[in-house]
């Protein structure tokens, strides 16, 4: 059969009008797309007043990922037959996470009281419009779903004046539990020159401070406040300490530095010489500056009485010295000070000591250097340093093979997790993790993101968001961002560490390995660059089997490689770090 060619028939031109009214046609579909915003659920592209407005800061759309009527179908538990049910709890929150809108045990009592009293007047409301009108006043804008009261809780601060001259002002803000009030406190004492009194203020607020996902907002306005009309001499030294512990204990490591540099240059005795002279050795190190951190801790350790700060100096050397790769020196210094423990066994700081033996030892004996630690740190009645020590205990039980335990030891610390301010990323990663290893999903990605909500510094990122991509292999998800976030972080990274990207490596290419081969290929050369594998992760590369004698066994036996976080550097302790000659 013979095809003839026909010539294309030519375009037909538009007149000028016509163009113009084809612009103005696409123009007004292009605002209506920015007008607009499309639902998760029902992938509907709708008006915005169709959403609810978003009180996520990170936001850029202003509304809601969902529309009205897709949650008003989960709150009200509407399914093929669309008959309504009564909301209840469960309802209800699934809403409010579709919604990234919190959960408040308050407003929940206020709308179960709301829609009752409107159902006895015979008006149609239930206990979801009701929670969703009153969730969606000012006072909660800039909370998400991780701000609901089972992520974390409000915790108010326990005012505690010394001095009787102001005691009317700070009373009338007792008993409310909001930061506002906390700062309007603060703000008289400081107008008024009661420093000791701004002292117990900013001890006492320091719970409320940093369980707040707004900390670090909170602290720069404290520190304005107290900077505010006061020459530098006249700032109680207690004072800018406690703001520098405020500081470390958001990992803002950096203008906790700029702080203590404020106190270098004021007059100071030899108490708070040995003091200041601590922080800048354990703030260097947690700045990343190693071989400073070293130098300055040798200087001192020739100058210093104090057997507090010669310990601290000794420690920072020893894990300054690890972070660097001299592993070897870093044990040998560790194991010298074993060797003395006579000498500091009667000090608070000796607590550092048995929990960075997770440094050196075989996993079963950190589990009883960790647990020596917690009974150490009992005596001194510091929870903090408890907490911190049972999470690493956590950890390690999980390491051999006990994951119920870590589990437990984890949920554990999190009914008493005001003690555990500014770790909220390693205690819920680690969560996370133990039940990836146990072979449990629930509730694994919500503690995941609840961490990288969190994390602050570059480490901690990029191990929850491997862990993301460890769990997202598990399940067959695929998302291509996430692997663009990780390439940026181990681009820019401030840290030494290679095993956490050999990790990542390993999972990229597991995420490519059915998919893209020329991807895959090239993670596997980036990995190879890195330089030899330990031989465990000869599994998740080669298949190979892992012996059970090898202390990373039950590591590897998930399908790809997972990060735990710990602390094993120093902590700033304001309430048991005393440095006296």
């Amino acid at each position: 059969m013979t095809v003839i060619a026909t010539e294309k028939e030519p375009a037909t031109k538009l007149t000028v009008a016509q163009a113009k009214k084809k612009i103005e046609t696409l123009e007004e579909k292009v605002q209506k797309l920015k007008d607009g915003a499309w639902c998760h659920l029902c992938d509907t592209h709708k008006d915005k007043d169709k959403f609810y407005v978003s009180t996520d800061p990170m936001s850029k759309s202003g509304v809601t990922p969902i529309c009205r009527e897709c949650a008003r179908k989960i709150a009200l538990k509407i399914g093929k037959d669309k008959i309504e049910h009564p909301p209840d709890k469960t309802s209800v929150q699934l809403a409010l996470r579709y919604l990234n809108k919190p959960f408040l045990e308050k407003v929940w009592d206020s709308s179960v009281q709301e829609a009752e009293n409107l159902a006895s007047g015979k008006v149609k409301s239930n206990v979801w419009t009701a929670y969703i009108r009153q969730i969606s006043m000012v006072n909660y804008v800039g909370m998400t779903y991780f701000d609901s009261d089972f992520f974390t809780q409000t915790i108010t601060s326990d005012i505690q004046p010394s001095d009787k001259n102001i005691d009317a002002k700070i009373d009338k803000h007792k008993g409310q539990d909001t930061y506002d009030d906390y700062l309007k406190s603060l703000k008289f004492s400081i107008e008024l020159g009661k420093n000791d009194t701004l002292i117990d203020l900013i001890s006492s607020g320091k719970i409320m401070i940093l369980s707040s996902t707004n900390a670090k907002k909170y602290i720069n306005e404290i520190e304005k406040h107290v900077y505010k009309g006061i020459v530098t001499n006249s700032i109680p030294d207690e004072l800018l300490f406690w703001l520098i512990e405020l500081y470390q204990g958001i990992r803002d490591y950096k203008k906790a530095l700029i702080i203590l540099n404020n106190l270098k240059g004021k007059k100071n005795n030899d108490n708070t010489i040995d003091k200041i002279s601590a922080y800048d050795a354990i703030l260097t190190y947690q700045n990343g500056h190693h071989e400073s951190a070293i130098k300055k801790c040798k200087q001192e350790l020739a100058f210093t009485n104090s057997k507090e700060c010669k310990l601290i100096y000794l420690m920072i050397q020893i894990t300054s010295y690890y972070s660097m790769g001299e592993k070897e020196k870093a044990k040998q210094m560790y194991m010298n000070i074993i060797k003395n423990k006579k000498e500091y066994l009667h000090l608070f700081e000796y607590g550092f000591v048995l929990r960075n033996s997770e440094l050196f030892n075989s996993y079963y004996d950190i589990i009883n250097d960790l647990e020596e630690s917690i009974a150490h740190f009992s005596k001194y009645g510091a929870d903090r340093q408890i907490y911190s020590s049972k999470n690493t205990l956590a950890v390690h039980y999980a390491l051999v093979g006990n994951n119920q335990k870590g589990i437990d030891i984890l949920k554990e610390i999190l009914k008493n997790k005001d003690q555990f301010l500014g770790m909220e990323d390693t205690l819920y990663n680690n969560l996370a993790v133990i039940k990836m290893l146990a072979g449990e999903n629930d509730g694994v990605l919500d503690y995941l993101s609840f961490a990288k909500k969190y994390a602050d510094d570059d480490y901690a990122q990029l191990a929850i968001n491997n862990n993301i991509l460890a769990y997202n292999n598990i399940n067959n998800k695929k998302d291509y961002t996430l692997i663009n976030e990780i390439e940026s972080i181990i681009k820019n990274r401030t840290f030494k560490s290679i095993r956490i990207i050999q990790f990542c490596y390993i999972n990229i290419m597991l995420f490519y390995k059915d998919t893209n081969k020329n991807a895959y290929e090239e993670y596997y050369s980036k990995l190879k660059q890195l330089g030899k594998l330990e031989d465990y992760m000869y599994k998740w590369t080669e298949g190979k089997k892992v012996s059970k004698k090898n202390k990373d066994y039950y590591r590897s036996k998930l399908c790809c490689p997972i990060n735990f976080l710990s602390e094993w550097s120093i902590e700033i302790d304001n309430n048991h770090m005393k440095f006296k000659n």
